[in-house]
């Protein structure tokens, strides 16, 4: 029954992609690997919008500004295949390339994924008007204090832990990240009061 309930809801999904992405485990579909690659990156594209629309309404429904959101349902969402990538290899036996890669897919979304979208719409879209773009950093003080934080703590914990990944360490990690989405979204929160008045959630 679960792997039925499962299938029915992926279903709408994994048919919209059997039907428009070439499956190149097949030989005869091999040639078109750019195609499957560029169709997987469309889809990619579609779904973070979608994600983000429905977060931002969510956001406007809890009473909540786009920097929690950001740090809270987006941050999560993003970070479901990471979770999942990390943890085949760590049961492998690779718990630093689990770990290394948890850090590094964050460094590259700062150092990459940021500043191309950026560079794009400032270069081509922006380029005769002169505009900046605007960015919103309500809050963001205390979003990134609250991350540097973090940092010297997991550092903090994982030497005392002797630089080993164990359960108690996992547990240490699972209830700092509650502490961080607690913080996240009492900031939010705060903001959102201090410019409407209202906070109910």
């Amino acid at each position: 029954p679960k792997e039925r309930v499962i299938f029915i809801i992926n279903a709408p999904l994994n048919f919209l992609f059997a039907a428009t992405i070439p499956n190149c485990a097949f030989e005869e579909k091999k040639k078109y690997y750019m195609a499957t690659f560029w169709m997987s990156v469309m889809h990619i594209a579609l779904l973070s919008y979608v994600m983000i629309v429905f977060a931002e309404d969510l956001g406007d429904f809890m009473g909540l500004n786009d920097v929690a959101m950001g740090v809270t349902i987006l941050a999560a969402g993003t970070s479901i295949p990471d979770a999942v990538s990390s943890l085949l290899v760590a049961r492998e036996g690779h718990g630093d390339m689990a770990l290394s890669s948890s850090i590094g897919s964050n460094v590259f979304d700062v150092t990459f994924g940021l500043p191309v979208p950026w560079f794009i719409k400032t270069a081509f879209m922006n380029f005769n008007s002169g505009k900046p773009i605007s960015i919103s950093a309500d809050g963001m003080g205390i979003q990134v204090g609250t991350l540097m934080g973090m940092v010297v703590i997991v550092v903090v914990t994982v030497h005392f832990y002797g630089w080993k990944i164990s359960k108690p360490l996992g547990l240490v990690y699972f209830i700092l990240y509650f502490v961080f989405i607690a913080v996240a979204l009492v900031a939010g929160c705060s903001f959102k009061h201090s410019l409407t008045g209202e906070c109910d959630n």
